[in-house]
């Protein structure tokens, strides 16, 4: 056994109470790595703060320059959109007015022939190059079908046959289904041959080109269908239907509807023309959220992409342009990535490459400042735990054992409860030693210290003396059958063999108990109470061998 008991609770002022008895007592704000261990708190931010007040110059004198150049580039972004938007604005307003030209003047001659008719189309189209074609279509009932077709195909087409065509999933034609009226294609303008076999189509049993009819005809104006394929060369496009009045009325007195002008504008007519700028994003959109729809991408022009630096400091502009009317939904979005380039500002870059550098500086130095601190602090940590902790078990010392100790009695005192101290002795240890050497003895120790621990719950404190020698304290402990049961355990733990090696060691245990109030009321007393209680143990086990 070890001699020199005695300890002073050095660390009990600074209120180090660990959770477990392998671990480190938790840091207080108190005792956590004093600010005085690293020098003047001054002398460590006082870069900083200078860095702050450079930094908040520079960002001043860099957001001034930095918003001129945007604004600048703004405004040249704007003025090319607007010129853009007039060319699709104007586009635009040519089909209506194309559309509602050639839809008037049927109506003003009902008796035109159709040489005529396409005549007229003819001349309605020669200025306005972006539409693809202007058609006619015929409401025709049921019981006049047959004779119809037979004179369509004198005036119109010789191929005119009545059909349908499913460009939904097959694309492919089909027969008429049987209904009380069809629409028929009659004429298109220019006869294109690819197209020819558009003749007699029923555009009525086309499920979104019968929506933009009846909506066309309930309202007498010209509508535009949501965009599709067409069946000739599957060219994205949308056509407008646009009623044509007959000169007579009907039985209820309305004036009759039997006719229908169209107009079939290609998606790719509408794009931007000209010179575009490839560091601009162009999308022609169709938005149809106001009729419950929702926005569908025509076609796009991406943009040649950005350095990595503009993607991240300068920001994305996006102009957009919507139709004026609801009938025809078609717009415009110019979308720029700025680039430095576009920022003209001659200051930017030098004010931009001054601040990185400095930026870089500033980093560079917390770093290493926050690695030094760190070392600082884990050098702190480790002298404390070697100053409480025995080097051989990692269990708590001497010191650690008295500093819990006492805050167990001042806590038992304030709230009444009892606590025990367990003193225990290897017996046959110094035998170990002798016969064996020391080595063998130190892994005897920490097999016997990690036995410990694992007996033991975490609020429990194990600390070892010296030599052989360990204490365990047990807070809030009222009943002594509890006690005895932990003894008992205990010595049945440390009672079991030690595996060395190749040897197989036994040794056995004497402890000694001593609890609070019952036996002592401070921590030097109830130490010697459990030391003396250990010693006859140990005696009476002596006795009886």
């Amino acid at each position: 056994m070890s001699g020199g008991r005695q300890a002073g609770g050095i660390f009990h002022g600074l209120g180090l109470w660990p959770q477990r008895a392998q671990t480190a007592p938790p840091l207080t704000p108190a005792a956590a790595w004093p600010e005085n261990r690293v020098g003047d708190p001054r002398e460590r931010w006082w870069p900083i703060l200078l860095f702050g007040a450079w930094a908040l110059l520079t960002i001043a004198a860099f957001g001034l320059a930095w918003h001129s150049g945007l604004q600048q580039a703004e405004r040249g972004l704007e003025h090319h959109a607007y010129r853009l938007f007039a060319q699709l604005r104007d586009k635009l307003r040519d089909n209506e007015a194309t559309i509602h030209a050639f839809a008037a003047q049927l109506a003003s001659v009902p008796e035109a022939t159709p040489a005529q008719i396409r005549a007229l189309a003819r001349r309605l189209l020669e200025p306005h190059r972006h539409i693809y074609m202007l058609e006619l279509v015929q409401r025709v009932p049921r019981e006049g079908l047959a004779a119809f077709v037979a004179q369509a195909r004198r005036d119109w087409h010789p191929g005119f046959t009545a059909k349908a065509f499913d460009y939904l999933q097959t694309r492919t034609w089909r027969p008429l289904p049987d209904k009380a009226e069809y629409y028929l294609l009659v004429m298109l303008e220019p006869d294109l041959s690819a197209a020819a076999a558009l003749y007699g189509l029923d555009t009525d049993s086309v499920p979104f080109l019968r929506t933009t009819l009846r909506r066309s005809l309930e309202l007498g104006l010209a509508i535009a269908s949501e965009p599709f394929r067409l069946a000739e060369d599957a060219s994205l496009a949308y056509v407008m239907y646009r009623p044509i009045p007959a000169a007579r009325a009907g039985p209820d007195g309305d004036v009759t509807r039997d006719r229908l002008a169209l107009l079939v504008v290609t998606v790719e007519s509408l794009f931007p023309q000209g010179a575009l700028d490839p560091y601009n994003r162009y999308r022609l959109f169709y938005d149809t959220r106001a009729q419950g729809g929702d926005e569908q991408t025509l076609m796009t022009r991406s943009e040649a992409p950005a350095d990595w630096l503009s993607n991240l400091l300068l920001p994305v502009h996006t102009v957009r342009f919507e139709a004026e009317s609801g009938r025809q939904p078609v717009g415009l979005e110019i979308r720029r990535q700025y680039r430095f380039a576009d920022v003209t500002s001659a200051a930017l870059p030098m004010i931009a490459l001054f601040s990185l550098l400095s930026l870089a500086i500033i980093l560079l130095y917390l770093r290493a400042r926050r690695l030094a601190l760190a070392l600082e602090r884990r050098a702190f940590i480790e002298a404390r735990h070697q100053a409480l902790h025995d080097p051989l078990t990692g269990l708590g010392n001497r010191t650690l054992l008295q500093d819990r100790l006492e805050h167990a009695l001042n806590q038992a005192q304030r709230g009444s409860r009892g606590l025990t101290l367990l003193y225990l002795d290897l017996d046959g240890f110094k035998q170990i030693n002798d016969c064996y050497g020391h080595a063998v003895g130190d892994e005897v120790l920490r097999l016997a210290a990690q036995r410990l621990r694992n007996c033991l719950r975490e609020a429990d404190t194990v600390a070892r003396l010296g030599g052989d020698e360990f204490v365990v304290l047990l807070e809030s402990t009222q009943d002594s059958g509890d006690v005895e049961a932990v003894r008992h355990k205990l010595a049945t733990c440390l009672g079991q063999p030690y595996p060395v090696g190749d040897l197989t060691l036994s040794v056995s245990v004497s402890i000694g108990v001593a609890r609070y109030p019952e036996h002592a009321v401070d921590a030097k007393a109830l130490l010697q109470h459990a030391d003396a209680e250990m010693y006859k143990a140990k005696r009476a086990l002596i006795r009886g061998s």
